[in-house]
């Protein structure tokens, strides 16, 4: 994988974030501000998505964690990537 496990990220936008459920579809959506923090803690390929590469990224918003996947390219899009870190 390109990028490590405890990488940085912080968003160069506000992104929209859309919780589903697999069976009865959108339940909710969460803003993440533009310059919020996180931190990749796993990444891995799935056959499902033709093994594009996937990180999974926690972000801190108003005091609860947020877990967040992102293809690898959608991650270097929305986020600037720093090597090692903690989030705020």
């Amino acid at each position: 994988m390109k990028y490590d496990l405890d990488t940085k990220v912080t968003t160069k936008r506000e992104l929209t974030i859309f919780v589903t459920d697999e069976e009865s579809g959108v339940e909710s959506e969460i803003v993440i501000r533009e310059g919020a923090t996180g931190i990749i803690y796993s990444s891995g390929r799935s056959s499902e998505y033709d093994f594009k590469p996937m990180y999974d990224v926690t972000f801190n918003i108003e005091g609860r964690e947020v877990e967040v996947t992102f293809f690898e390219k959608d991650l270097e899009e929305e986020c600037i990537l720093e090597t090692g870190g903690t989030i705020e």
